[in-house]
């Protein structure tokens, strides 16, 4: 795998249907998020990372979205986690829930954004834990085939933006159809011609010596 062997900054990106209309957002409307990993995180569990208070480095560089206006900043109090809960017990899990508190963005009726939270479940997220635990980036970046690419969709979880009104924190929920885990585009391409300088210097050392 190409990426197993570095921590490949990552994007994680899923899309679907409001289900639950809030902010702006409408019943029925398609949707898309998409995180981009710092690489690393402050804190590990057995199978999680996490932040947990102020001056920690951010699990995240970036959050984006259908509808979300602003620039992402992480919070300086924060507690965002991804975490693999089912691995919990076992060696592998199949269940990858994410929950990130951001500031900087706001609904598209420009309520203040606090959360962004998807569970996802698919039988074919199914991959070894080691211990200790990986950095994030080195872990997801193993995921990824000679595509470059982890992708799956079907009816696989659901996600939700918490949001801060002035006197409450309505929520909108939404269903997931599709999840895309792959390296930054300057991550994959950095990569791409690494693997093609390698071949061009293995070419190069069994070409024929023309006298």
């Amino acid at each position: 795998m190409l990426a197993s062997s570095r921590a490949a900054v990552i994007t994680i990106t899923v899309q679907g249907t409001v289900t639950q209309a809030q902010g702006g957002w409408n019943l029925g409307d398609p949707v898309s998020f998409t995180w981009a990993l710092s690489g690393t995180a402050p804190y590990k569990g057995t199978a999680n990372w996490y932040e947990n208070g102020p001056g920690t480095p951010p699990m995240f560089t970036d959050v984006t979205g259908t509808g979300l206006q602003g620039t992402y900043a992480a919070p300086n109090w924060r507690n965002s986690t991804i975490s693999l809960p089912r691995a919990q017990d076992n060696t592998s899990g199949d269940y990858l829930y994410l929950s990130s508190e951001v500031d900087g963005l706001s609904a598209p009726n420009n309520n203040e954004v606090l959360t962004l939270v998807i569970g996802f479940t698919s039988a074919s997220f199914d991959f070894p834990l080691s211990s200790p635990l990986p950095e994030p980036g080195a872990f997801f970046g193993s995921l990824l085939g000679p595509s470059g690419e982890y992708s799956t969709s079907g009816s696989i979880g659901s996600g939700l933006v918490k949001l801060w009104t002035g006197s409450g924190m309505p929520e909108m929920g939404f269903d997931l159809t599709s999840i895309s885990i792959v390296p930054e585009p300057s991550e994959w391409a950095a990569m791409s011609f690494g693997v093609l300088g390698i071949v061009w210097v293995v070419k190069r050392r069994f070409m024929p010596v023309r006298a």
